[in-house]
Formats: structure tokens, C-alpha cells, sequence
């Protein structure tokens, strides 16, 4: 029987899982719920830096091109350097029918396959939202909580009075 995966996500972990568990023997599909590979660095905020040195943060078998010179490379040379590690562009992804639905707001993914050859298969109740300990999450932070991508989407004048004073 042949050993399926579901990744969700084609952000850099969702890369480098696919990449391994096929080097494993399974074969993965990956999900993506947006209409390209790259993960949040698709979707940043323009002047979105690395916060690590670029050494730090490269595959381990495909390094940062020569042509990127900074220390911490922005948000578009981050997506080029997936881009490039995945190798076939978003219009092969596309072919090959890899995106899924986005997950719903209860936070978890319902993800439906077909393969008309053979038949539908199900996986749902999947998590997809973090899982903090009693008493040690968002709740007592008293701020509002989003993820990064909400971020990136809010217009200057809301982003600018949400990191006032922080």
C-alpha cells in the first residue's frame, strides 16, 4: 500500500517536509491555501526582513545564491530562494493540482482528494492553530493577538497605531 502524507502549507517547512518524506519512501502532497509556494514570505510586509543571518537560515543542501550579498536577506529574495529550492513554477503547481481549501475558522482543515481512478479520501480535524499551555497564551498577554499574515494586509495608518509604544 502506498504510504500517503498531506502537508499543509508550501511555506519553507512545508518544503522541506515534502522534500524529505520523499526522500523516506512516503509520497506527500502538499496543501497551500494561497496561489503560490513561499509560505508567509509571499504575503509580508514589503519591508519584512530576516531576523536570523541568511546562514542560519538556508537548506541544508541548496545555499543562498551568490547575487544576495546582505546578511539578512528581505522578504522577496526569502520567496525567490523557495522559490528556487522547489524548483517548478506556480503554474506546474498548479497542473499538478496541488492546492487545497484554506481551513475554517475552528481551526481546523477539512481537505477532500479525489482521484477519479481510483476514490475520495477525507482528512479533517487536523490542527492547524498553536496550542498553548493552561494559563500561558494569548489570554494573558491583555493585546490583541494575530498572525503575521494579518499583519501584512492592514493599511500603514492601522499598522503604524498597532506597534505605537511597543
Amino acid at each position: 500500500m502506498e504510504k500517503r502524507v498531506a502537508i499543509i502549507g508550501a511555506g519553507i517547512s512545508g518544503l522541506i517536509a515534502c522534500k524529505y518524506m520523499s526522500v523516506k519512501g512516503f509520497n506527500p502532497i502538499v496543501f497551500e491555501a494561497k496561489d503560490s509556494i513561499g509560505g508567509v514570505w509571499t504575503h509580508t510586509v514589503e519591508t519584512t526582513k530576516l531576523q536570523t543571518p541568511k546562514d542560519a537560515y538556508q537548506f541544508s543542501d541548496f545555499p543562498w545564491p551568490s547575487s544576495v550579498k546582505e546578511e539578512f536577506p528581505d522578504h522577496s529574495q526569502t520567496k525567490v530562494l523557495a522559490v528556487d529550492y522547489e524548483g517548478p513554477s506556480d503554474e506546474e503547481m498548479v497542473a499538478w493540482d496541488l492546492w487545497g481549501e484554506p481551513f475554517s475558522p475552528k481551526g481546523k482543515w477539512n481537505i477532500t482528494i479525489e482521484n477519479t481512478q481510483n476514490k475520495t479520501t477525507e482528512f479533517s480535524d487536523i490542527p492547524n492553530i498553536p496550542d498553548f499551555p493552561p494559563n500561558n497564551g494569548p489570554e494573558v498577554f491583555g493585546g490583541k493577538v494575530i498572525h503575521s499574515m494579518d499583519y501584512s494586509a492592514i493599511d500603514d495608518a492601522s499598522a503604524a497605531e498597532f506597534v505605537k509604544d511597543k
